[in-house]
């Protein structure tokens, strides 16, 4: 069974994502998911267009999250707001350590914009 597994498997067909080395830029692209933090990036990052990328889409994020607080009202709205910030969050930090500018479902449009 170990050599069939051995023969067949190919490394050519299913490469290995490569992971961003965790230094200052992925720090940085990083701060951008995490709320009120997003200003950091956007003060340091002009030049940068990695870094410029998430930290819009953080700042949208951002933006989201402080209009999800008033939906606390409505009585189910607040947990679809906090599922979908959570799972934008996940996706963003899984872009920054494996070095993509992927945009976030909903949110990359407007990202773009700005």
């Amino acid at each position: 069974m170990k050599e069939f597994l051995k023969s067949n498997f190919n490394k050519e067909k299913f490469p290995l994502p490569r992971i961003r080395a965790i230094n200052r830029l992925t720090i940085l692209a990083l701060f951008s998911y995490v709320y009120i933090l997003v200003i950091i990036p956007l003060i340091f990052s002009r030049k940068n267009p990695f870094i410029k990328f998430h930290a819009k889409q953080g700042l949208i994020l951002f933006a989201l999250w402080s209009l999800g607080l008033f939906s606390l009202y409505v009585p189910i709205l607040p947990w679809f707001f906090g599922l979908f910030i959570a799972f934008c969050i996940l996706c963003g930090v899984v872009n920054v350590f494996l070095s993509k500018e992927k945009a976030l479902p909903l949110i990359g449009g407007l990202a773009n914009r700005i």
